[in-house]
């Protein structure tokens, strides 16, 4: 029993030190200006689904950027994300919707 909780314990350890995506649009705008980046973030309350997202820029010509929109629930950003069609180059991860340079992308899921 008691390698079953150390195994348990050890697995959510692991789980909590994985990269992840920030929880809201404040904790996305600091991480983002933590590593470096100028962001715009917006609260969009009122719209259907959406509860806001940032602009994250590095660099002013040919620089680093990416958009990412934060939703209320994962099937609202599901749904937005099927709305966009196949030949999008966005990724859906829970309750983000988001796209760009790929630096950037690895910066806000650090």
């Amino acid at each position: 029993m008691k390698k079953f909780l150390c195994g348990i314990l050890t697995a959510v350890t692991c789980l909590m030190l994985v990269a992840c995506t920030p929880s809201s649009v404040e904790k996305a705008e600091e991480k983002m200006e933590e590593a470096g980046y100028t962001v715009v973030a917006y609260n969009k309350d009122d719209a259907e689904g959406l509860q806001g997202g940032i602009i994250a820029t590095s660099g002013l010509i040919g620089g680093k950027t990416m958009t990412a929109l934060y939703f209320e629930s994962s099937d609202a950003a599901k749904d937005y994300y099927e709305s966009l069609g196949e030949d999008t180059k966005a990724v859906k991860d829970g309750k983000w919707v988001y796209w760009g340079d790929e630096a950037a992308i690895k910066a806000f899921k650090k």
